[in-house]
């Protein structure tokens, strides 16, 4: 078996195959990361240095992976260098709002900073998401205003949250 030096991957290429990430990093996965990490077709980031919230078989509480207290039901729990759909490594809260939070991320594809803005798990999210993801195109189809606006960069779920992928905008 070829030996793996971490650093080759912060170069900003995909590991070498999702077997391969399994088999050389699984014991520092979690039990539902060696399962879900087969839903992805590229894998970037781990989170290895992450203390990951483990799964759990309460469903009202989405796995494990979401806050259940007073005022933070339906947030995911961000965890400093854990992963984000196995692409991006969360580095720091940004802040959070009523419709979910906001997280400093490197893009471990292209090592660039951007901010993910993880809506909450809940019924409405679903709206709310594609009403923004459907204003930013929007903006993002008029050429002539796009220096103006922040710029949408990807989005896609991640263990039942929509997530917005920006440009990060100010002072980070």
């Amino acid at each position: 078996m070829p030996v793996y030096v971490l650093c080759i991957f912060q170069t900003f290429l995909p590991f070498p195959s999702i077997k391969d990430a399994v088999n050389i990093f699984g014991d520092a996965l979690t039990k539902w990361e060696k399962q879900e990490i087969f839903n992805y077709s590229n894998i970037w980031c781990l989170g290895l240095s992450a203390n990951k919230s483990q799964h759990q078989e309460n469903k009202t509480i989405n796995f494990g992976f979401d806050f259940k207290q007073k005022n933070r039901d339906g947030y995911y729990k961000s965890i400093i260098h854990d992963h984000l759909a196995y692409r991006y490594e969360i580095l720091e809260e940004l802040g959070s709002g009523a419709c979910g939070s906001t997280v400093k991320a490197l893009d471990h594809s292209n090592g660039c900073l951007v901010a993910v803005k993880i809506l909450r798990n809940y019924a409405w999210g679903e709206k709310f998401f594609l009403r923004e993801v459907g204003i930013m195109n929007i903006l993002e189809s008029r050429t002539i205003n796009n220096k103006y606006f922040v710029q949408k960069i990807d989005c896609f779920t991640f263990r039942n949250h929509r997530c917005l992928v920006l440009e990060l905008l100010g002072y980070f």
